[in-house]
């Protein structure tokens, strides 16, 4: 039954996120790596992210036309008058199963709360320009997109500590980080709660 354990979990990890060094995961093929899984309930609620309440490190990042873009550009100020202005920075890639997984509860989101002040900044962790144009052209993701196509790489990548994706964060309009790895229902809820 053992044996069982670990490509269960390795397949569970994989499918909710894409690890940077892929070498780190268990060795499947090796049943002398085992785990112990612990079944019970927990109700200890999970610590804070050290980056919420801090705010964000602007780094640059290529855009779509070629040219570096500061996240500057798009984090902080006003939005427009009685609008609230929140940016979720999305890191995420063409070749990353459960960010495209993810995408979909990204743009429902974005499309439902952008005429509020909601906006997305995604940085592609890709390597190759033409996957990233066209993951975004077949998907439809029109908010701002950014990427170095240097994978993992990506100064915007190192500056956050990014070891896995998808992986996202969201600043106010103060450009203090509010909030950490929102997926699923956990973005929804937390944009129903700063805009309705």
């Amino acid at each position: 039954m053992r044996h069982y354990i670990i490509p269960v979990l390795t397949m569970m990890l994989c499918l909710t996120a894409c690890a940077r060094n892929r070498n780190a995961m268990p060795d499947t093929a090796n049943p002398s790596q085992s785990a112990v899984v612990d079944t019970a309930p927990r109700t200890v609620e999970a610590p804070s992210h050290p980056l919420i309440g801090q705010k964000f490190v602007d780094v640059s990042v290529g855009g779509i036309d070629g040219k570096q873009h500061k996240l500057s550009e798009f984090i902080g100020g006003k939005a427009a008058r009685g609008k609230k202005k929140y940016v979720l920075v999305d890191f995420w890639a063409s070749w990353c199963r459960p960010c495209m997984m993810e995408m979909p509860n990204v743009k429902s989101n974005w499309e439902r709360y952008k005429s509020q002040g909601f906006e997305v900044v995604g940085i592609s962790l890709d390597g190759n320009r033409q996957a990233w144009m066209q993951a975004i052209e077949d998907n439809g993701y029109t908010w701002t997109q950014l990427s170095d196509l240097n994978g993992f790489d990506c100064p915007a990548a190192a500056m956050y500590g990014i070891e896995y994706i998808p992986w996202n964060f969201l600043c106010d309009e103060e450009g203090v980080i509010v909030a950490v790895e929102l997926r699923g229902d956990g973005l929804a809820a937390k944009l129903k709660e700063i805009y309705e």
